[in-house]
């Protein structure tokens, strides 16, 4: 998620984006206590964005959903 926002930062810095995720957790990454490390690298850099976190389950997420499992198992 830090990649991609980061990849296309020219198109969505200063607009409001939605990022629909697979991952429930994620939901709520703004919201949750800051315990890992990687946290605090990756907060910083997407506080700048005027963005929303939406999840969006497996079965509906079909393209991130066939990318973030293995084929055939």
């Amino acid at each position: 998620m830090v990649l991609t926002v980061g990849k296309w930062k020219l198109y969505v810095l200063g607009n409001h984006f939605i990022i629909k995720i697979d991952h429930f957790s994620l939901k709520y990454f703004l919201e949750q206590k800051i315990t890992i490390t990687f946290q605090t690298k990756w907060l910083p850099k997407l506080m700048g964005y005027d963005y929303e976190i939406q999840y969006k389950q497996g079965r509906e997420n079909l393209p991130a959903d066939g990318l973030s499992r293995l084929y055939g198992v």
